[in-house]
C-alpha cells in the first residue's frame, strides 16, 4: 500500500513539474508582451501634450441634431441621392454623424459643418501634440506618430535600415515581440504616392490588431474612418477607403512612383476591398497603407488603405 502511495505521489509530482515547466514560457511571453505595452504607454505619457479642447467655432443650435449634414456650397452642387451618411468616432471618444458625397469630382470630401458646436476640421485634427525632440532622444529613427481614434493604435512610427529591424524591437531599442510600428524601408520620404506602415497583429489586441476588425466587421470599418499622422512639420488626417486580406507577396506593397501606377493602385485596391466606403479618390490625395499579419496558417496579410483629406502645419 505504501509503495502504491509513493508511486502515485511520484507520478503526481512529475505531472505537476511538467505543468510548471511548460507554463514558464507562457508566463515569460505574457510578461514580455506586458513590458512592451508598458513601454509604449509610458512613452505616450512622456511625449504627448494634450491641450484643452478648443472653443467651439459657433454655438450649437438647440434644435439641431447632434450630427448635422454636410451641405455643399453653391459652387459644389451635388445630387443629394449620391451622398452617404456614417457615424464617426470622435478623437475625444464621442460619436457624431457626417454626410459625404460620392461625387468623384469632389476635391474636398469633408465640408465644414458645425457638429455639437465644433467645426468638423476641429474634430478631425488630433487634440494633442507630440514632443518630437524628446521622442527622438529615445530613438532618432522616429519619423512620425500614428493615432486611429476609437482604437488602441496610438504609437510612434520608426524607420529602420530594413524591414526586419523593428519586427522584434520596441521604439526604445529593446528586444520585444510587440516590435514597433515602422515605415517601409523603401520609402524615401513620408507622404509620397503610397506610404506603407507595418505592425504586428498581437493577440493581446494591441499594435495593429484593429486591422482585423476593419477587414471583418463592416460597422467597425464605417465607424472608424480616420487616421491621424503627426510629424515634426505637420498633422495629416486620412480617410479609410479600403480593407481586405491578401497574400504575403502582393501588389499592396508595390512602390508607386508615377501617375499611371498610382491610378492602377487605386483601382486594384478598391476592387480588392471587402467594403465600399464611397469615398471619392483623386490625384491630389496621397495614400497611406497599413499592413499586419492575419495570423492564419497561410501567412496572409490584412491591409488598410486611406487617402489624405486634411493637412495642417504644426
Amino acid at each position: 500500500m505504501n509503495r502504491r502511495r509513493l508511486l502515485l505521489s511520484a507520478v503526481l509530482l512529475v505531472c505537476l513539474a511538467g505543468i510548471l515547466v511548460s507554463g514558464i514560457p507562457l508566463v515569460r511571453s505574457f510578461l514580455m508582451y506586458r513590458e512592451g505595452m508598458d513601454t509604449y504607454e509610458q512613452i505616450a505619457e512622456d511625449v504627448k501634450i494634450r491641450p484643452s479642447r478648443p472653443a467651439p467655432s459657433a454655438p450649437p443650435s438647440p434644435s439641431a441634431p447632434s450630427g448635422q449634414e454636410i451641405l455643399p456650397t453653391e459652387s459644389e452642387e451635388t445630387d443629394r441621392e449620391s451622398w452617404i451618411t456614417a457615424e464617426v468616432a470622435d478623437p475625444a471618444g464621442g460619436v457624431y454623424t457626417i454626410t459625404v458625397p460620392e461625387d468623384p469630382d469632389a476635391h474636398h470630401i469633408l465640408r465644414e459643418p458645425v457638429l455639437n458646436g465644433y467645426r468638423l476640421s476641429e474634430l478631425l485634427i488630433a487634440h494633442y501634440d507630440v514632443d518630437f525632440d524628446t521622442l527622438r532622444t529615445i530613438n532618432p529613427d522616429v519619423v512620425a506618430w500614428i493615432t486611429v481614434p476609437g482604437t488602441v493604435i496610438d504609437y510612434p512610427v520608426v524607420q529602420g535600415s530594413d524591414n526586419d529591424e523593428y519586427l522584434t524591437k520596441t521604439v526604445d531599442g529593446k528586444f520585444n515581440a510587440n516590435g514597433s510600428i515602422f515605415l517601409d524601408a523603401r520609402c524615401q520620404e513620408l507622404f509620397a504616392y503610397n506610404t506603407i506602415l507595418y505592425g504586428h497583429n498581437m493577440r493581446s489586441r494591441y499594435m495593429f490588431h484593429p486591422l482585423a476588425d476593419y477587414c471583418r466587421d463592416e460597422s467597425f470599418f464605417r465607424s472608424h474612418p480616420f487616421i491621424h499622422i503627426l510629424t515634426p512639420e505637420e498633422t495629416r488626417v486620412y480617410c479609410v477607403y479600403a480593407a481586405y486580406e491578401t497574400e504575403s507577396v502582393s501588389y499592396a506593397f508595390s512602390e508607386v512612383s508615377t501617375v499611371s501606377q498610382y491610378l492602377e493602385y487605386q483601382e486594384r485596391s478598391l476592387e480588392a476591398s471587402v467594403w465600399n466606403s464611397g469615398i471619392p479618390l483623386g490625384l491630389e490625395q496621397d495614400i497611406l497603407t497599413l499592413s499586419t499579419c492575419s495570423n492564419d496558417e497561410g501567412g496572409h496579410r490584412l491591409i488598410l488603405h486611406a487617402v489624405c483629406v486634411e493637412t495642417r502645419p504644426r
